[in-house]
């Protein structure tokens, strides 16, 4: 079983990315990205959305965000995780639905109904998604902070 080339991990704010001139620092090739609050960041949920999306009501993301920290395997600040084949493209996506400019990135849309939203922090690692069926640099990735 060869073992992917995985690279080293790159983070950016929404706030680094989103000019297209910013997002070319973003590699092209395949890899897993999962969005995160910083440390200090406190969460509180805002009944819009910046996305173009149907907003969740304010009382069902309350309710599933506690469910969520209540689990014991639960990473701190973790928000939403995402794979791509080509990151560049993908993040992209996600970042342009996050400013209200595009609705081509339908996941993690509850992520922008939080308050100071583009404090979050977008943590990428390039290298092989797939390994003989197994996500094995996706399984680390998720492990490490």
């Amino acid at each position: 079983m060869e073992i992917p080339n995985v690279q080293e991990n790159m983070e950016y704010t929404f706030e680094e990315l989103q000019s297209v001139k910013d997002r070319k620092k973003i590699p092209k090739c395949s890899g897993i990205y999962k969005v995160y609050m910083p440390s200090d960041f406190v969460v509180k949920f805002r009944d819009d959305s910046d996305s173009p999306y149907k907003v969740y009501g304010v009382g069902e993301l309350i309710e599933k965000w506690e469910k969520i920290c209540d689990n014991s395997g639960y990473e701190d600040g973790l928000l939403y995780i995402g794979k791509a084949d080509r990151l560049r493209k993908r993040i992209s996506q996600y970042v342009r639905t996050g400013y209200g400019k595009r609705a081509n990135h339908s996941g993690g849309k509850a992520v922008f109904q939080l308050e100071n939203n583009k404090q979050r922090k977008i943590q990428l690692r390039r290298g092989n998604v797939r390994c003989c069926g197994m996500d094995i640099p996706f399984f680390a990735f998720l492990m490490k902070k």
